[in-house]
């Protein structure tokens, strides 16, 4: 939000500044609102699925507890990751076998983002993430969505800046 002043027109055409109502700028409130929404979730699946303090996370582990398939496949070209369920059906997460693992990491964290934030009963679930301009620019919601779910799940805000044990560096 922009709560600089803002600049009016007056009758005869000048430029005069009014500091009354600051400016809001919907789409910067968005982010934020998702950004929210994605650090509140990611802290839900920590507490209910991962050992407090145990580094790196292992998405993969957390996707297990939660009832979510992970699989490694050969998945085309621009596809980093996808999510699907079928309804009434075990969710599954596809990742790109060819990807780096800490890529493959971030990636399962992303799809479980999209698992977590979607996930009602027996509906069908579908998400393929492919790699390119649209996913690269962050304008899409559910990717900025997904993105910030899986920055929080992997370094949670209360741990960043903070040095990781030896045991935990050695496991990176």
């Amino acid at each position: 939000m922009n709560v600089g002043p803002s600049f009016l027109r007056t009758r005869e055409g000048a430029e005069a500044i009014s500091t009354a109502a600051p400016t809001i700028d919907l789409r910067e409130e968005r982010e934020m609102a998702l950004q929210t929404e994605a650090k509140k979730l990611a802290e839900e699946a920590l507490a209910s699925s991962w050992t407090p303090g145990v580094f790196p996370v292992d998405p993969i582990a957390i996707a297990a507890d939660l009832g979510v398939n992970v699989y490694s496949a050969f998945i085309g070209e621009d596809v980093s990751g996808m999510l699907r369920q079928e309804p009434g059906g075990v969710p599954e997460i596809f990742l790109d076998a060819y990807e780096p693992p800490v890529r493959r990491r971030f990636s399962c964290a992303h799809e479980l983002g999209h698992f977590i934030r979607h996930a009602s009963g027996d509906q069908a679930i579908a998400f393929v993430d492919y790699r390119g301009p649209k996913a690269k620019n962050g304008t899409d919601p559910e990717e900025v969505f997904a993105n910030a779910f899986a920055a929080n799940l992997l370094m949670p805000p209360k741990v960043r800046g903070r040095p990781l044990g030896l045991e935990a560096r050695e496991r990176l």
